[in-house]
């Protein structure tokens, strides 16, 4: 490349960061001047959760008490229909299942459960409490409390 190609990116590169760092500067003077006391980096802490995750055609949230976990599920469906149960991998919950829910709930008593850690299930705090075996132990306990 020759050199004119050199000195334009050095100088669209710094124009680039100039305009860029205006921007920003611009930003915390007007947040600055709504609340000149404020926490310019403080995060707004949400209470509720968003409206798509308490939509109630996805079906009711409930909780069950399995293993010594509290586990959260959303059901949904007939209960005198087959039980279908959807179980979330890594990093998911049971949102990731909307679609499938609104699908089979025709025809099935879908259960979509968050696993142990996950959503607004019990979190164990020890890493042991993690193992496969327990999670099957906690589907098959999940299975047998709601009667099937």
């Amino acid at each position: 490349m020759s050199v004119q190609t050199y000195i334009y990116r050095f100088i669209v590169a710094n124009f680039l960061t100039l305009y860029y760092n205006v921007c920003v500067l611009l930003m915390f003077a007007f947040n600055y001047m709504k609340n000149p006391f404020g926490d310019p980096f403080a995060l707004k802490l949400r209470l509720e959760p968003p409206p798509c995750l308490t939509d109630p055609k996805y079906g009711t949230h409930k909780y069950i008490k399995v293993n010594n976990i509290k586990l959260h599920y959303v059901e949904s469906g007939d209960p005198s229909k087959p039980l279908m149960i959807f179980v979330h991998g890594f990093p998911e919950f049971w949102y990731s299942w909307r679609h499938q829910i609104l699908e089979f709930q025709k025809d099935y008593w879908c259960i979509a459960i968050d696993m142990r850690g996950y959503g607004d299930s019990e979190r164990p705090d020890d890493v042991s409490s993690y193992k496969l075996d327990l999670l099957v132990n906690d589907i098959r306990e999940l299975v047998s409390q709601l009667g099937k």
